[in-house]
């Protein structure tokens, strides 16, 4: 593969684990795990509606608080079913279907029950594989410093997980900053103690026997384990991902490799962050207040999505360079802001 695509690749996975971050704080859940079984039980809807609906004393939201006073009290037991032979369907007598009573010719007809909806989706895992990392630092070390280390310290909580692997395991590829930021290492048969220390922070790796023969270093403790990994044929392969293929097909995303590059750093920007761009330079100029925390309440997004925008609006020429605490300096006036938009 072009190392150039795969870097792309993993500044596609930097942005997607910003984007489940400010999923999970939307609906205030801690990771995926979380997340994944409100959506089973269908406790994830509309944030703006869930956020104004008040619980009564029992913990239940009331809904008849805002309704009219002559209107007729109904309830609804949303019993749904579904199978593959037939269309769903709700099931349930007439009372279970919370039947409304006619007080004037004493029958009960069924209610009509509201469809439910759910605006939020199942996560999935996500299990990015990096070969030949050497390759990539040779490209664009920088970058994919950057990204790796960004995965390794965040991405786990909501279902990002990172494998790298490289036949070169040299400071100037693994480096110090990659290497803090990853909790578990395996090291096969090494030539040197250097590249042993490099892999394991400690010597051995260059005692193995090879073919097979490992140290697996996990997160949970500071002594390695030797292990034998097996040899595992082409036929072997084929047979384990012919068995994958026939239980799902392939759902490829489209854009995760490509160069969709601009001129703001390097980084690939959609058109969602360009409406929330110009949506943060209006703000910031309007206010003459360069500042993070704003953008954070203002267009009610992440901190690290707050803080991308605040670093395009300093490449732009917006604002100036952070200061620390302080809010960054404005260096466009409304008048020039109100030029721009004209042209």
């Amino acid at each position: 593969m072009d190392p150039k695509k795969a870097a792309n690749a993993l500044a596609w996975a930097v942005a997607e684990m910003e984007r489940r971050y400010d999923i999970l704080a939307e609906v205030g859940v801690r990771d995926i795990t979380g997340y994944n079984e409100a959506v089973g039980r269908s406790e994830l809807g509309d944030g703006d509606a869930l956020a104004d609906a008040a619980p009564d004393a029992d913990g239940d939201v009331d809904d008849e608080a805002d309704a009219p006073a002559d209107a007729p009290s109904v309830k609804f037991d949303h019993s749904f079913s579904s199978s593959a032979s037939g269309p769903a369907k709700w099931s349930g007598s007439a009372e279970e279907l919370g039947a409304v009573h006619d007080a004037s010719s004493g029958v009960a007809a069924p209610k009509v029950p509201m469809e439910p909806t759910c605006l939020h989706r199942h996560l999935p895992y996500v299990l990015v594989v990096v070969d030949e990392l050497n390759d990539l630092m040779m490209v664009a070390a920088r970058d994919v410093e950057e990204s790796v280390c960004r995965i390794a310290q965040m991405a786990r909580a909501v279902g990002i997980h990172l494998v790298l692997a490289t036949q070169r395991p040299s400071v100037d590829v693994i480096t110090g900053l990659i290497k803090a930021n990853i909790p578990s290492r395996l090291a096969f048969s090494v030539s040197s103690l250097a590249d042993s220390r490099v892999i394991l922070d400690q010597p051995g790796a260059e005692r193995l026997i090879g073919k097979g023969d490992m140290l697996l270093l996990g997160a949970s403790s500071s002594v390695p384990r030797r292990i034998q990994g097996p040899w595992v044929t082409q036929s072997e392969v084929r047979a384990v991902v012919a068995h994958w293929r026939r239980q799902r097909l392939p759902d490829y995303i489209e854009g995760v490799a490509s160069s969709t590059e601009t001129s703001l750093g390097g980084k690939a920007v959609g058109d969602e962050d360009e409406e929330l761009l110009a949506a943060a330079m209006e703000l910031v100029v309007r206010s003459q207040l360069g500042s993070t925390s704003m953008l954070q309440r203002k267009l009610r997004v992440g901190f690290a999505r707050a803080g991308r925008l605040m670093d395009l609006l300093e490449r732009r020429g917006i604002v100036g360079p952070s200061e620390g605490s302080k809010a960054r300096a404005v260096l466009m006036t409304p008048e020039e802001l109100e030029q721009t938009s004209r042209r």
